[in-house]
């Protein structure tokens, strides 16, 4: 019994050092940081975004011709 007292002690005291630690990550600058590249994702993509909502009919970038691309029903 006294050692489970002592492990129970020993809990809450360690608890209580890791809820009084700072957060080393901000969850703020990663989707920050996400959406930037996102933006830089779309920006190198063949297709424009959302690109299966809008069109049947895409064309694909490519250095220096665009080849017309026809979806396929499926």
């Amino acid at each position: 019994m006294r050692e489970l007292l002592r492990i129970s002690e020993e809990n809450e005291q360690m608890l209580k050092r890791i809820q009084s630690v700072r957060p080393k990550y901000n969850h703020m600058r990663w989707e920050q940081e996400w959406q930037a590249n996102l933006q830089l994702i779309d920006q190198m993509s063949a297709f424009p975004p959302e690109w299966w909502k809008n069109q049947d009919q895409v064309t694909i970038k490519t250095p220096n011709i665009c080849v017309p691309f026809i979806l396929q029903q499926r």
